[in-house]
């Protein structure tokens, strides 16, 4: 488990015994009252301007959520704050207007002061453990040879395999943390496993593959660092492209070593890939012409939005009201989802 980096409220000595203190988190920076100290990332900084000139606006990141912090005399620091930089702040103040630091409180951190992980919501590595060892038993249990030799060409790849173990889903949206895409893959096996048990004419290999290798192309669709960004190859291709792609080559390379690896079963996996998002609208070049590839693509979307709307429960389990209206890119609309998670009656 990574340790919590910033500095607990009971070690930071007040300046000001009449305001509280609190945990140095981004998601309790939010009451007014209260100051705290931490380490952040700065997401995006702005100039902005007053009656008393311009001043320094950030969006602040870490493991726990976003905040914004104004810096009254701060517009001079913003050329070395660009997106991505990690800065330690000694004393955030808190009051209605939301937090607020002194430039003298910021320090900029090199690069050997922090670790990237720490500033990237995680699962925990027993977590992780758990869910690795879920996926190798449905993988274990493919009795295809032509899979499993496959299987052996990806994940037989130390640096493949330990970053597929703690890679995540997405920048938002679902899965959005280090460990997030394999516990997004063990859900959609689940879902397919229970479909495949009710209709044996269906592939289960096939299904169960496929829901391993879906998503391979966000290995190199996303980079983790001290945020979760997009990579030049993701914006230019997509993950169903790349994982396509790299499907394609991996069977090309069996070939080559004496492997005759069937290209239809190529020809159903790199569909299953680039058809998994439904439609076109959705990011898939191809809809799902296969039964298979139509239950990867459901299962697909069972657990991400299932996920989803269990984030937004969570994000918002502090809303008085118990309900929250968003835009929701996936159906191009704007919802109401209710947070509040009554007591059964």
């Amino acid at each position: 488990m990574i340790e919590n980096p910033f500095v607990p409220a009971n070690q930071i000595k007040s300046q000001a015994p009449s305001v509280a203190v609190v945990g140095t988190t981004t998601v309790q920076l939010q009451k007014s009252g209260t100051y705290a100290r931490g380490r952040f990332v700065v997401r995006s900084s702005e100039i902005a301007s007053s009656k008393m000139g311009p001043y320094l606006k950030l969006t602040l990141t870490d493991r726990f959520g976003e905040t914004n912090a104004t810096c009254w005399k701060g517009a001079s620091l913003q050329a070395q704050l660009v997106t991505g930089t990690v800065v330690e702040i000694a004393r955030l103040q808190v009051d209605d207007w939301g937090p607020k630091f002194e430039v003298a409180d910021l320090r900029v951190l090199g690069p050997n002061e922090f670790r990237p992980e720490e500033f990237v919501k995680s699962l925990s590595a027993e977590q992780v453990h758990a869910y690795w060892e879920e996926f190798h038993g449905f993988l274990d249990s493919i009795r295809n040879p032509h899979l499993q030799a496959l299987r052996k060409k990806i994940w037989g790849d130390a640096a493949v395999a330990e970053k597929y173990k703690w890679h995540t889903s997405a920048v938002g949206q679902h899965h959005n943390y280090r460990g997030g895409n394999l516990q997004h893959v063990c859900g959609i096996m689940r879902v397919v496993e229970a479909v495949c048990a009710g209709y044996a004419e269906l592939d289960r290999d096939l299904v169960i593959f496929g829901a391993a290798i879906h998503d391979l192309g966000k290995l190199r669709e996303y980079e983790v660092a001290t945020t979760i960004s997009v990579t030049d190859e993701g914006r230019l291709k997509g993950h169903l492209v790349i994982g396509a792609e790299w499907v394609s080559r991996l069977a090309a390379d069996l070939r080559v070593e004496g492997h005759a690896f069937p290209a239809r079963l190529e020809e159903d996996l790199v569909h299953m890939v680039l058809s998994h998002h439904g439609k076109g609208e959705w990011g898939s070049p191809k809809p799902p012409a296969t039964p298979e590839a139509m239950l990867l693509h459901l299962a697909d979307m069972a657990d991400s939005q299932t996920k989803k709307f269990l984030q937004e429960v969570e994000n918002n389990a502090g809303n008085a009201e118990g309900w929250v209206r968003k835009f929701d890119p996936d159906i191009r609309e704007t919802r109401w989802i209710r947070t509040r998670r009554d007591e059964p009656a």
